[in-house]
């Protein structure tokens, strides 16, 4: 691997917070302020705080992060957009007019320099409760999205903005705990690679507090962090660095 590559996730772009242009405003600026040897952004979920896809309708708003990210893929870097929660429902027109590339499975394995990297958003990874995977499910399912967008856009968009800024205010101020049975821990201590590969670096988003911990037989597992404090990414040129 020649240059750099930067993984960021959990920007939430849209939201109803009071640094929301802010964020926007801030990732503007990295993409137009990377390094000239930069390879590859990997995009690690919940960049926007809704994203919803219609055939013949686009929901307003991000037409500068649009153009931003359009502008990077024309330089030659590489675009990874890896569905989180808030933004999974992407059809098509994210690909086609920015050129970024959606990743549509997840976990995924990448080889940079030499490491192994495993990849994902990590919300539905490693042991949770049944009503969050039925929950889930009904998100992600194709029957369910198709019955949500007969409702009115207006209405769809408005309820999860709401639904958005109820959970960050219920989690407001409070740090996750990355305890022995937390279910990335869990995933990532059990993880065992499709190809056979030894996995040197473990990068999630989605729990938004950061952190870096090292796992049995030497790998590392790291929660990028979320950009409600400024930007927050993870740099890797050979070696890993963190930005906070």
């Amino acid at each position: 691997m020649q240059g750099r590559c930067f993984f960021l996730s959990d920007l939430h772009l849209g939201h109803c917070g009071e640094n929301a242009q802010k964020t926007e405003r801030d990732f503007i600026h990295f993409l137009k302020n990377l390094p000239a040897d930069t390879t590859a952004i990997y995009l690690l979920g919940d960049i926007f705080d809704f994203w919803l896809e219609y055939r013949k309708v686009v929901v307003k708003g991000h037409t500068r992060t649009l153009a931003a990210l359009a502008d990077c893929v024309e330089k030659g870097i590489e675009i990874y957009f890896i569905k989180g929660n808030h933004d999974w429902w992407t059809y098509g027109y994210l690909a086609r007019e920015t050129g970024v590339k959606v990743v549509e499975r997840q976990p995924v394995e990448v080889e940079m320099g030499g490491k192994w990297f495993c990849l994902a958003h990590g919300d539905d990874l490693g042991p949770r409760k049944p009503g969050f995977r039925i929950i889930t499910f009904l998100f992600k399912s194709k029957v369910c999205v198709t019955l949500l967008k007969m409702l009115p856009t207006s209405w769809i968009v408005s309820f999860a903005h709401k639904w958005s800024s109820s959970n960050r205010k219920k989690h407001l101020g409070k740090d996750y705990c990355y305890t022995p049975d937390s279910p990335l821990l869990h995933f990532a201590r059990n993880y065992r690679s499709p190809e056979g590969h030894n996995i040197d670096y473990f990068i999630f988003g989605h729990f938004h507090t950061p952190t870096d911990l090292a796992l049995p037989g030497g790998a590392r597992m790291m929660v990028i962090g979320d950009w409600d404090k400024g930007p927050r990414y993870i740099e890797f040129d050979g070696e890993l660095t963190k930005h906070s």
